[in-house]
């Protein structure tokens, strides 16, 4: 299949990603931005084996399962949604992830192992969340950062 360096998909107003959407899409870099998803079904990205950028910035995301597949990310921007929690092992699977922007979400708790894996890690931002107390030991979880 042909290899897209980049597709931007903006400001197109619709909320739902369906399983397999991007089944046997062949894309580096990927912009879905300010549109109004708020469901992302967890196999909606399986296929995407060649993404290394992903923006979701400006949505109404608040379930983040639908990461585990995307092992190959370096960069994730989910700025601007309504994630409240970062659950225990959410980004596992993302041992490439090196830049993840969670600024401007309603983020009030992260799990013990919220960041747990993301040993390539350099660049993290929450700037503009809810969080109170700050209890995940980011040095074991994320040593380059």
């Amino acid at each position: 299949s042909t290899l897209y360096k980049f597709i931007s998909i903006e400001n197109q107003n619709f909320s739902i990603i369906p399983a397999k959407t991007f089944l046997n899409l062949n894309v580096k870099v990927l912009y879905l931005d300010n549109n109004n998803i708020n469901e992302i079904n967890k196999n909606s990205f399986e296929s995407i084996k060649s993404l290394k950028i992903l923006r979701l910035v400006g949505n109404l995301i608040h379930n983040l399962e639908f990461l585990i597949f995307l092992s190959s990310l370096t960069e994730l921007n989910l700025a601007s949604n309504r994630i409240e929690i970062i659950k225990n092992n959410v980004f596992s699977k993302m041992k490439n992830l090196r830049r993840l922007n969670l600024n401007t979400n309603l983020i009030n708790k992260i799990e013990s192992l919220g960041f747990n894996n993301l040993s390539n890690l350099v660049y993290l931002t929450l700037i503009d969340n809810q969080l109170e107390n700050f209890s995940t030991n980011l040095n074991e979880q994320i040593p380059n950062l």
